[in-house]
């Protein structure tokens, strides 16, 4: 496989990466809206569960066409591992939030 770089020197591969598997702008703020506890929340545990279940969706759909991308593969199970420590902590610490976001992400 042959690397081609932009002239700064950055690996196209990267910028593919970068380009088709981080949420797009307006998606990430309709996935903050639709979680967010109040007007300025932007960074809540509720929210950051709502934006990694979305990278899982994504990732998930690559590797059905392209189950031999190993590096994906590998981000996935961190991402999903991320959101599954935040799960329970939400869980532990906040169970009635805990149960309308497990509704939420199904």
């Amino acid at each position: 496989m042959s690397i081609y770089l932009l002239s700064n020197g950055v690996d196209l591969k990267f910028v593919f990466l970068y380009n088709n598997f981080m949420l797009k702008k307006e998606n990430k703020q309709k996935i903050i809206a639709d979680f967010r506890l109040q007007d300025k929340d932007t960074g809540s545990v509720e929210i950051q569960i709502g934006l990694l279940t979305q990278e899982i969706k994504k990732s998930s759909e690559h590797l059905k066409k392209h189950h031999k991308d190993y590096s994906l593969k590998l981000g996935l199970v961190k991402k999903i591992s991320a959101r599954r420590k935040l799960l329970k902590y939400l869980e532990k610490n906040k169970p009635k939030a805990y149960k309308e976001i497990i509704k939420k992400i199904r």
